[in-house]
């Protein structure tokens, strides 16, 4: 549990950086991306995780960052999130569907 607080702070460090810097580096944003991604599995696709990283994804997972195969997957984990949701916030005005789905459509899945 240690090492997963951490591992999470880190990358939501780094998320920050790069969403709020004004030089873009390639190569770490995909290796970010592909490392958030990886914590969302680890997490067993908690919901609240992929809120954390959901402006990163928006920002830069791509078809071409991912790949063909890194896009399926992470169509599966999105489901996986969306699955894990739980119905009982009232008064939320998080719509996980239309994340999810706004993420896909980013990555050219539909």
């Amino acid at each position: 549990p240690t090492s997963m607080l951490l591992w999470n702070r880190c990358l939501s460090d780094n998320a920050d950086a790069l969403l709020h810097s004004h030089i873009a580096n390639q190569d770490f944003a995909r290796q970010l991306v592909k490392s958030a991604i990886a914590h969302l599995r680890y997490s067993r696709h908690d919901p609240e995780l992929f809120w954390q990283f959901h402006p990163l994804l928006l920002k830069e997972a791509s078809l071409s960052s991912l790949g063909s195969r890194g896009v399926k997957d992470l169509a599966f984990d999105l489901d996986q999130v969306y699955k894990n949701n739980l119905h009982m916030r009232c008064g939320t005005t998080r719509d996980l569907a239309a994340a999810v789905g706004e993420c896909l459509m980013r990555v050219g899945y539909f």
